[in-house]
């Protein structure tokens, strides 16, 4: 899954390297961006903050790099954390990552990941791209160990006209433990519908 998530980073990096090139002086922004919360993806770091704050989500801190942090409910969860990312110091955000709550059980993990790839299906139709496969074939009960070794690889994509949205199954290792659950990644790029197909080809 490490291999999922950096290619998705990939592509975030790559929206947020054009990004860099678009930030229009403030209050000039005639662009359509995408929407996280019915709220679209642009602006400064702190616009965007108090824009979430009062969309109810609790606001934890600000990373050195830039990072908005906070705690709230999504798509029917509890308890998520919600990360927003900006560019120059926060003049202009880029994208947001939800991290759905973490889960010891593939049955767990899998039904968090149908539930949110279902949720996204309803709004925005059939996805763009998906890969749902095991490095091999695995018994049911050894899926969670192919999930903490780096050899599932789940995530579903939708190419939309102002952006892209991802939905991953990830797990990272701290402190020798390791905490698996789902992802799902709002990035904007206003001109993402000029684009060719062929730009996508790493989520694929």
């Amino acid at each position: 899954m490490k291999r999922t998530m950096t290619l998705l980073l990939c592509l975030a990096l790559t929206l947020t390297a054009a990004a860099q090139t678009q930030i229009p002086p403030a209050g000039t922004d005639t662009l359509k961006h995408l929407e996280f919360m019915e709220t679209p993806i642009t602006g400064t770091l702190n616009s965007f903050v108090n824009k979430m704050i009062k969309k109810g989500l609790t606001f934890s801190k600000v990373t050195e790099e830039g990072v908005a942090i906070f705690k709230g409910d999504f798509g029917g969860y509890k308890d998520c954390e919600i990360y927003v990312y900006s560019v120059n110091m926060g003049k202009r955000v880029t994208s947001v990552a939800v991290s759905l709550p973490f889960r010891d059980t593939w049955p767990e993990l899998s039904g968090d990941y149908e539930d949110m790839k279902k949720l996204l299906t309803k709004k925005m139709g059939q996805p763009y791209a998906s890969i749902e496969v095991f490095e091999n074939p695995v018994p049911y009960d050894n899926r969670m160990l192919y999930v903490t070794t780096d050899r599932c690889d789940y995530k579903t994509t939708w190419r939309r006209d102002h952006g892209v949205i991802a939905v991953a199954i990830n797990n990272a290792e701290y402190n020798h433990k390791d905490y698996s659950n789902v992802r799902i990644i709002f990035m904007d790029f206003p001109d993402m519908g000029k684009l060719p197909d062929q730009s996508l080809i790493g989520i694929n």
